[in-house]
């Protein structure tokens, strides 16, 4: 038996376990991530909210950016426009929302970039 485990010679269900590498132009752009602006509206009451998804780091809540760690952006992580989501908030309260618009932060080409 062949002992490189990558061979073609390997099980299946071995090669099915193996991680899939994804491209960064095949990730989907409009699910909110890190950097994006998200518009969501609190229900029932309808108060409409836009935030800016951030590292812990650069979070400042009266900016507009909340910390991808925050209750809020825990929640808001990977989904859609008209996603409706069950916010878990501190001391056992629950927030709906749905989202109306996630905008992805578009990125600046570098320096190093441009020489490349």
């Amino acid at each position: 038996m062949n002992a490189n485990p990558l061979s073609n010679s390997t099980p299946r269900s071995f090669q099915a376990a193996r991680p899939r590498v994804l491209v960064p132009h095949a990730r989907p752009t409009n699910n909110a991530r890190l950097h994006s602006t998200v518009t969501y509206e609190e229900l029932p009451g309808r108060l409409r909210r836009r935030v800016t998804l951030a590292s812990p780091r650069d979070a400042d809540a009266s900016a507009g950016r909340v910390s991808v760690l925050s209750p809020v952006g825990r929640a808001l992580l990977g989904h859609a426009k008209g996603s409706t989501i069950d916010v878990a908030l501190p001391l056992g309260r629950r927030l709906s929302v749905r989202i109306i618009e996630v905008t992805a932060e578009q990125l600046e080409p570098t320096d190093e970039a441009a020489h490349a």
